[in-house]
């Protein structure tokens, strides 16, 4: 795994959030609640992504599954660390807060993303060696 790759491939994926949470914003808060609409989002910014990863997935050059899971992880992690940033110093949101929104039980779906992330490059090893 070349972790500089794996970093480079990642660092569109925050602006694709953003853009997303514009939408969510403007568009989706037209049609339905802000919860709903943050759930819609969610699954939105996981299309979005999944079609992301397959445009760039050649690059990576994924050689194995343990490539292919650190790839995962490492994406995973930036994501949460980078959604924790900002929900700190940027929202200025509690540690509750910003863990609410990993609470699958109530409804939130935010935990799904960076599971996607983790899980996706072994889904696409696996499909395409």
């Amino acid at each position: 795994m070349d972790i500089t790759r794996t970093v480079i491939a990642w660092l569109p994926m925050p602006f694709i959030g953003i853009a997303n949470g514009v939408l969510r914003q403007f568009f989706l808060l037209q049609y339905f609640s802000n919860f709903r609409a943050h759930q819609v989002s969610t699954l939105t910014l996981i299309l979005v992504l999944i079609v992301y990863i397959a445009i760039i997935y050649k690059k990576l050059s994924i050689k194995s599954a343990n490539d292919a899971w650190l790839t995962g992880t490492c994406w995973a992690l930036l994501t949460v660390l980078f959604e924790m940033a900002m929900g700190h110093f940027v929202s200025h949101l509690s540690l509750a807060e910003m863990l609410a929104a990993y609470n699958l039980g109530s409804g939130n779906l935010w935990s799904l993303v960076p599971l996607i992330l983790f899980v996706i490059p072994f889904a696409f090893y696996r499909l395409l060696r």
